[in-house]
């Protein structure tokens, strides 16, 4: 859970500073900066997805392959991760670059936000391998029972990043939005001001770091399973495998991916000449709502060891005792998380942007998504189990239940519906979220009970 709170912080940090970033460009609209680098969101997510398919396949694999004592294959397993994730970062930047400014428009950029999205964009593609192999080895060594290192990564990179921010984006260290006493808490170290593309390569030197302690913790005596030079190669058979169980978290990826394209070229359509602010305010959102939801998803993600270590072992009244509990867990830290927003949205707003425009709409925004948080149990819960344990068709649906099947049909539909109503199109977009979340959930309660009662205590 703290792994994940410090990974978020990767773009809560990058978002806060370029909130507050001025710069010529920023004339030709207001919030465009903002919106600029939340349309690279569908973007990254695409490209994340590959990593994904990797990585969560290998590291569910290798708890079930530990938990079954067959350590040779787990060698296996960590070192064709790496091999997996050097070839994708062999091909998939490229095509990336050709199809990124196509790409971005499809993905909801406007006219005056999309220079900065190439321009960040651009600079995070060079460093794409450190961003792949971080994650990737983070999560092969939570697999291994080793949560403390795997933090530990996330947390010194987040740190180097939190510091190289203010000195690549403003050319100093700071926060020059801030005066204490009369005076700006801000020391100019008269560096060029690099704006949006010098959050990108604060952020590439940062997961560089953590890449760096992963290779050497696994190539260590300390890791349960080490890295091996001659191990660092494909196995058809286990790629296989890996990419069966790693496919539904991918797919997820992608149906994120095209739900938050979907999500962006909504305001785009129905924000008019306030599309900018729409995209800066959904920008500002998702990142609040990705942190403040970090332990609903971290329990989720902490269980899939434990599951699938007692799945390889055999014992089904422990995985289903870690079952039970995930979901208890979860459905309590959703409903944490509602109340949080519905508080503190306005104090979390104003700690972005002070323009009145953005404020009312970010505010308005976070409440209505926030509003099917507390049903988030279930589906964190049955897909952690779905994957743990290699079901990996019926982790496909689970999947795509929320993100795909109601989610996207409410984005195109709701808006012309809610504006017959109140006029206000872009409010449908809003309540598309939350509609979806509690029906979602409704079904894979029914599916988690079928479950439980499948493995009796």
């Amino acid at each position: 859970m703290l792994a994940s709170i410090v990974n978020a912080l990767y773009s809560l940090v990058d978002i806060l500073y370029l909130a507050h970033f001025r710069s010529g460009m920023e004339e030709a609209g207001r919030g465009a900066l903002v919106a600029g680098l939340t349309v690279t969101l569908p973007y990254t997510m695409a490209l994340a997805s590959f990593g994904v398919l990797v990585g969560a396949g290998s590291s569910a694999l290798l708890s079930i392959r530990l938990g079954e004592g067959n350590h040779e294959e787990a060698e296996k397993i960590v070192g064709q991760t790496i091999a997996l994730k050097v070839l994708f970062f062999l091909i998939v930047p490229i095509a990336a670059f050709i199809l990124m400014e196509p790409s971005l428009r499809l993905f909801g950029a406007t006219d005056t936000s999309i220079p900065y999205a190439t321009s960040y964009l651009r600079v995070i593609l060079l460093g794409s391998l450190f961003l792949n192999l971080g994650f990737g080895m983070s999560g092969l060594i939570r697999a291994e029972g080793k949560a403390t290192m795997s933090m530990a990564m996330m947390v010194v990179g987040t740190v180097v990043n939190m510091l190289l921010d203010p000195i690549f984006i403003f050319g100093g260290f700071g926060m020059p939005w801030i005066q204490i006493g009369g005076r700006t808490f801000f020391v100019d170290f008269g560096l060029p001001r690099w704006g949006i593309a010098g959050a990108a390569w604060a952020t590439n030197i940062a997961m560089s770091v953590s890449t760096c302690m992963g290779f050497v913790y696994l190539c260590s005596r300390r890791s349960p399973v080490r890295l091996r030079l001659a191990r660092i190669r494909i196995y058809p058979k286990i790629a296989a495998r890996v990419f069966a169980i790693g496919l539904s978290p991918a797919l997820l990826q992608v149906m994120l991916c095209f739900v938050q394209s979907t999500f962006l070229r909504g305001y785009r359509r129905w924000g008019g000449d306030e599309a900018d602010l729409y995209l800066a305010a959904v920008g500002i959102i998702h990142n609040v709502h990705i942190f403040v939801l970090v332990p609903t998803a971290s329990i989720a993600t902490a269980a899939q060891p434990i599951i699938g270590y007692n799945f390889g072992a055999g014992n089904t009244a422990r995985m289903m005792s870690c079952l039970r509990k995930t979901l208890y867990a979860t459905w309590s830290c959703g409903m944490a998380a509602f109340l949080f927003l519905m508080a503190f949205a306005p104090a979390l707003t104003r700690a972005f942007t002070s323009d009145p425009e953005v404020l009312q709409k970010t505010t308005w925004g976070m409440r209505v998504i926030s509003a099917g948080f507390w049903f988030y149990g279930p589906d964190f819960a049955l897909a952690s189990y779905m994957q743990s344990v290699g079901r990996a068709k019926a982790s496909i649906v689970v999947s795509l239940l929320r993100q795909f099947f109601f989610l996207v049909p409410l984005v195109w539909f709701l808006p012309p519906i809610i504006a017959h109503f109140n006029g206000h199109a872009v409010d449908g977009v809003w309540y598309s979220q939350p509609i979806s979340d509690i029906t979602s959930s409704i079904i894979c309660l029914v599916w988690l009970r079928r479950v439980l009662r499948s493995f009796p205590m």
